[in-house]
């Protein structure tokens, strides 16, 4: 059979590979048993990969030139290239059941018998001097007769177990069958490898005893090939979970084998570098922005490649010709180094490129806390596509001013069809988390406004549809509340901020200080419950000395509406330009538009004319309140109303990413379980009484 390979296809099998055997070529001069070792390595994934995609054109004849797959039943390492052998002998041997061991038939079962008979026989042929050799095959035996001890009659089994391997033609009889070895050394070395691998484990007083009695060979250098062998297994199963093997056990071997831990380091840091450079001349869009991720870690964890690392995604940024979201991956990774603010300006000013480019430029500004007068000038052109000054409005309050001060914001409401701008400063007054990370909150004035909607607003009577217990109840019922002033975050907390204050002493909760499903330090934190929240806000109260509360509902509306009276603060409708909902809906008049289907960076749209960011969509906002299905004896001075309601329920306000249009009006009102989570419920916190900050 006649098997072509496209490279494209199979990049990820070379650089495993690679990655392979550049462990000893990395750490010492070759040796005929280091060829031998890497010719073997080559040719058994050669024959898996071979046989891989054999496979995969079997299945595309079967199922039609549609089927795809880009899963690749490929060993990432030695340890498993040699696991892979042996169930490649396994399979291609015999078709009939019977001709397995002890009669068993199930494939998965079938596998960990093979992986451990041949294991043990081949820790029997170098537990004398710790390298290959024949092995008396009376003591193979009596040690398979442990191993299948629950069988009825285990030394029979036992000897079929070595016919069986040697069917496979894994072993070799020799001096009249009265001893026998491994075919493969290597294979002996890795396998045997395995078995103490797996025999030891965690226990590090066993691993320790175990390895200084290898030290007591005479030959050490003799046994190098089984200690690299153990090294190799301890490095790749032995980091990470469900086994985390003890450093003091990779020390030790690093020390046997005489590894040059340095220069194993170097290696593979400038591997990969290469690597990565080596995927952004690849045509596939997906190993080109692998190769830019890689470079962003690269440049945040190595200080020598930082500048080489910095400099690709820079060439990277200014090459027009290139894919629209290649560059766009690169500024995003500059901005997150806090590098390039030359060619970052360079392109938010440049009018012939494109706007969702330049307006990631303006973004990573902001991270930068550079190029503030360009952002300036491109807030105040009217002409501009509203994306780009949301950008740069966005990237203003990124670089901020002194607590207090005011801060150039878009402010945007709806005419019709068309999207009326202002922009507008609004003070705001930061609140230290860390010598970096603030929580931004602007102050709300003291007033009146008529909570809930009129009789006639759309979607005020859908509450009895999905909460019975609201039939012939008026939800929404409009009544006056009065409010003192008081501060309020400017967005939801951000993922950065729910890190820094989940870091500080416990009050009554323990918090996760990551939960969100959707990543990124300016994404606000969800999955987070209305108990979490609380004690969040208790967290901060106690590190501030200020007092910190989720808002009240009349609080959240109050600050919504911002002297609105319309269903949301900008206008009769709601759209995605302004917003994060689901766009496959629509409020009223308004068009359909973009469905996200996650959450977008705080202040991605701009304000409402408080100074207030994400009052619409993108995470349900915890408010103080428990649920109660109409507002008869709720309180006019805007507190929080706690008592005589629904207990098990709280309230969440403001619709989300994932919710329909209608649930993001100033006056929609949703609640539960104060101890649920979901990826489309946040909070945003209130601070009262005015003049503490």
């Amino acid at each position: 059979v006649t098997v072509t390979f496209n490279p494209n296809d199979y990049a990820d099998a070379y650089r495993d590979l690679g990655n392979m055997i550049s462990l000893r070529q990395a750490a010492e001069t070759q040796t005929d048993h280091q060829t031998g070792t890497t010719i073997l390595l080559v040719k058994l994934y050669a024959d898996q990969m071979l046989a891989e995609k054999q496979k995969r054109e079997q299945l595309r004849a079967q199922l039609g030139e549609h089927y795809f797959t880009t899963q690749q039943n490929l060993a990432d390492n030695v340890p498993d290239l040699m696991l892979n052998y042996l169930d490649a002998l396994r399979l291609n041997n015999r078709d009939d059941a019977q001709a397995f061991p002890g009669g068993l038939t199930q494939p998965e079962e079938q596998t960990q018998k093979l992986h451990k008979i041949v294991q043990l026989v081949a820790w029997k042929c170098l537990e004398k001097h710790y390298t290959p050799e024949p092995a008396s095959q009376e003591g193979v035996v009596q040690a398979l007769v442990e191993l299948e001890c629950q069988a009825e009659q285990p030394e029979a089994l036992a000897r079929q177990d070595l016919d069986y391997l040697k069917d496979l033609t894994l072993i070799q009889f020799q001096r009249g069958d009265r001893t026998l070895r491994l075919s493969l050394d290597p294979l002996a070395e890795y396998l045997a490898a395995l078995y103490k691998f797996w025999q030891y484990q965690e226990h590090e007083t066993a691993w320790m005893e175990f390895l200084a009695a290898i030290q007591q060979t005479v030959n050490l250098n003799g046994v190098r090939g089984f200690l690299l062998a153990l090294y190799d297994c301890c490095d790749k199963k032995g980091r990470g979970k469900p086994l985390q093997l003890p450093e003091t056990v990779l020390s030790k071997l690093v020390e046997l084998t005489q590894l040059d831990q340095a220069k194993i380091d170097t290696y593979y840091r400038q591997r990969r570098l290469r690597l990565a450079l080596e995927d952004l001349k690849e045509r596939d869009l997906i190993y080109q922005s692998r190769g830019i991720t890689d470079l962003e870690t690269i440049a945040r964890q190595d200080a020598l490649l930082r500048p080489s690392a910095l400099g690709c995604l820079t060439e990277v940024l200014k090459d027009k010709p290139r894919e629209k979201q290649l560059r766009q991956q690169a500024a995003e990774a500059l901005g997150n180094l806090g590098f390039g603010a030359e060619g970052l300006i360079s392109l938010l000013c440049d009018p012939s490129e494109d706007v969702v480019l330049r307006r990631c430029a303006a973004e990573a500004l902001g991270k930068l806390k550079a190029g503030q007068p360009e952002l300036l000038s491109v807030l105040a052109t009217t002409d501009y596509p509203l994306s780009l000054r949301q950008g740069a409005a966005r990237a203003l309050s990124l670089i901020g001013a002194p607590s207090g001060e005011p801060v150039p914001m878009l402010i945007l409401s709806l005419q019709g069809e068309r999207e009326i701008t202002v922009v507008k400063s609004i003070p705001v007054w930061r609140e230290p988390l860390t010598d970096h990370l603030t929580l931004d909150l602007v102050e709300i004035p003291a007033g009146e406004f008529v909570m809930g909607s009129p009789e006639g607003e759309k979607g005020r009577d859908w509450y009895p549809s999905f909460l019975p217990d609201t039939e012939g109840l008026n939800v929404e019922q409009q009544h006056r509340v009065s409010l003192s002033a008081f501060y309020l975050g400017q967005h939801p907390v951000t993922q950065a901020q729910w890190r820094a204050v989940a870091g500080l002493p416990a009050v009554n909760y323990e918090l996760d200080p990551d939960p969100a499903h959707f990543k990124g330090d300016h994404r606000p934190v969800e999955q987070v419950t209305w108990l979490e929240a609380v004690e969040f806000c208790h967290r901060l109260s106690r590190h501030t000395g200020k007092l910190y509360r989720l808002p009240s509902e009349a609080k959240w509306e109050y600050a919504c509406r911002a002297g609105s009276t319309t269903p949301f603060y900008f206008g009769d409708t709601i759209t995605t330009d302004l917003a994060n909902y689901n766009g496959n809906y629509s409020y009223g008049p308004g068009p359909k538009g973009e469905y996200r289907a996650q959450t977008t960076p705080v202040g991605h749209f701009g304000v409402n004319p408080w100074g207030l960011a994400d009052m619409h969509g993108n995470v349900y906002e915890w408010c103080e309140d428990h649920w109660h299905p109409s507002y008869e004896g709720a309180p006019t001075d805007g507190s929080a109303w706690v008592t005589g309601g629904d207990d098990p329920y709280r309230l969440v306000r403001g619709g989300s990413w994932y919710g329909l249009p209608v649930s993001c009006r100033s006056a929609f009102r949703a609640r539960d379980l104060p101890d649920i989570r979901y990826t489309y419920f946040g909070f945003r916190v209130v601070c009262a009484p005015p003049g503490l900050l």
